[in-house]
């Protein structure tokens, strides 16, 4: 087992899974919650440009928002967005961590022959649920009929 070698390959399936996760569009910030189609407008434009820094972007952004009284929802906005992200990467992070053991695990419970099926697939069920959906996530993608497949595609039992 070389996980140097099937990690990129998870770490790229997985990425695309949780993009895929999101919705398509976005909810509006709440923010923009009782500002004229006119200030909304005024915003998209300036969010949406992407020829500038992300640094001129926001303080874009701050400058919009303290010309329409919305600086606190657009500063509390971006505090919560940004410790989502924070919290997922240290989510994935954490399931990258522990992705080795658990596979190992896992694949040793598979291959124990002094076990009857049921004890197995009791044993897999108990560690599973101690497992954080990142963490099954990886190893969903890490197991059966998967490994080999170019991300996105189907896997081969899938036909």
């Amino acid at each position: 087992f070389q996980m140097h070698l099937i990690l990129p390959l998870l770490l790229l399936s997985f990425s695309l899974l949780v993009l895929s996760q999101s919705p398509a569009k976005p909810a509006p910030p709440p923010f923009l919650d009782g500002l004229s189609n006119d200030q909304k407008r005024e915003f998209g434009q300036i969010a949406s440009n992407k020829k500038i820094s992300r640094l001129d972007l926001r303080n874009k952004v701050y400058e919009w928002a303290d010309k329409n009284g919305v600086r606190a929802g657009v500063e509390d906005y971006l505090t919560k967005k940004n410790k989502a992200k924070a919290d997922q990467r240290a989510r994935i992070g954490a399931a990258i961590d522990n992705l080795p053991g658990a596979y190992k695990t896992l694949n040793a419970l598979g291959d124990d022959d002094s076990l009857t099926q049921e004890d197995a697939d009791s044993k897999i069920k108990q560690a599973m649920a101690g497992y954080t959906w990142e963490l099954k996530e990886l190893l969903r993608l890490a197991g059966p009929g998967n490994q080999g497949r170019k991300p996105g595609s189907a896997p081969a039992d899938a036909a």
